[in-house]
């Protein structure tokens, strides 16, 4: 889910400028996921990014992704990290995932 409410926790750190309205913005979001086995990474794009919920003609303050990405067998010791990238490229946040 990403959103533009301002029901924040702490303050924001760094600024992102964009060409993009912000509503824009959401609607242009991309991902890909990293995958670590020890130094070694692998990157791999989405197989799809489906957005769930309020259709991205009406205007909206979220909107709410699902992303799928087509893997082979990982070892449980691979380290992956989900990346949320601006329509720019630039990384806006990352979740880690790690199965041990």
């Amino acid at each position: 889910t990403a959103s533009l409410r301002k029901t924040v926790l702490a303050e924001a750190t760094t600024e992102i400028n964009s060409f993009y309205t912000p509503r824009d913005f959401l609607l242009k979001l991309k991902f890909s996921l990293k995958v670590y086995d020890g130094m070694e990474l692998r990157l791999i794009e989405p197989e799809s990014v489906q957005m769930i919920g309020v259709p991205g003609d009406i205007p909206y303050d979220e909107r709410v992704y699902r992303i799928n990405f087509s893997l082979e067998q990982i070892p449980v010791t691979d380290r992956l990290v989900l990346e949320v990238l601006s329509p720019e490229g630039e990384r806006l946040t990352r979740f880690h995932f790690g199965l041990l």
